[in-house]
């Protein structure tokens, strides 16, 4: 049996419920409006009839982690908690993009400075070397969203 994972398809703002509504017609489960895109249910053939069916979704996403965050030690620490090693190697490269408002992080850039120093910092502990940044065409693109 497939394996369900919680997923988010992104849209342009205004078009979160449109996307719900095609999300839903493509059968897939839970599907809930959220700002800027909709929640969902689905294994990966799912998401693949996403990306291949969609009108609206500009991107489908996998969360891999959900933790609170009050301060930028403790945004680094739980993207740490991720295996990176799974996700990306030191011969690979990543690029963070951030989304959300936190007053005790400050601006975005920070945010993402911080998550990318968590990954590239896990992952040189574990091989003595770490991945490049490649803000164009990365191997990994990691999205982290605050709310």
């Amino acid at each position: 049996m497939p394996i369900s994972h919680a997923m988010f398809a992104t849209a342009p703002r205004g078009l979160e419920e449109l996307l719900a509504d095609e999300l839903a017609g493509l059968g897939l489960q839970a599907v809930e409006v959220r700002r800027g895109g909709a929640a969902f249910e689905a294994d990966l053939a799912g998401a693949y009839r996403v990306c291949l069916w969609s009108r609206i979704a500009n991107r489908v996403l996998l969360p891999l982690v959900r933790f609170d965050a009050a301060d930028d030690d403790a945004l680094y620490a739980g993207v740490r908690s991720v295996q990176w090693m799974e996700h990306l190697g030191p011969e690979n490269t990543l690029a963070v993009d951030f989304t959300g408002i936190n007053a005790a992080l400050g601006h975005g850039r920070f945010a993402e400075q911080r998550v990318k120093d968590a990954v590239v910092d896990q992952i040189r502990a574990h091989t003595g070397e770490r991945p490049s940044v490649d803000k164009d065409a990365p191997d990994l693109r990691i999205n982290v969203h605050m709310h």
